[in-house]
């Protein structure tokens, strides 16, 4: 499927901020509280919120740290 640069920024900012939040959310929850009862709704509370939160900040970090990290070094082909 061939989508337009803007578009794959943000199908890809999404991707990342979902995998993150689903990994993150899991494991500070285990972290912090352990494997409680009810453990599963609080996770999915914690990954909703997370995942709200990392995706608008994935749109705006993650072509910034691509244009930074592009300035400090050179790409081959």
């Amino acid at each position: 499927m061939q989508v337009s640069p803007k578009v794959f920024g943000i199908i890809m900012s999404s991707a990342v901020g979902l995998s993150m939040s689903f990994f993150l959310s899991f494991f500070m929850l285990v972290v912090g509280v352990g494997f409680v009862e009810g453990f599963l709704l609080l996770w999915l509370r914690s990954f909703v919120t997370a995942f709200v939160v990392s995706v608008p900040v994935a749109l705006v970090a993650i072509p910034m740290t691509e244009k930074v990290v592009l300035r400090m070094f050179k790409v081959s082909e």
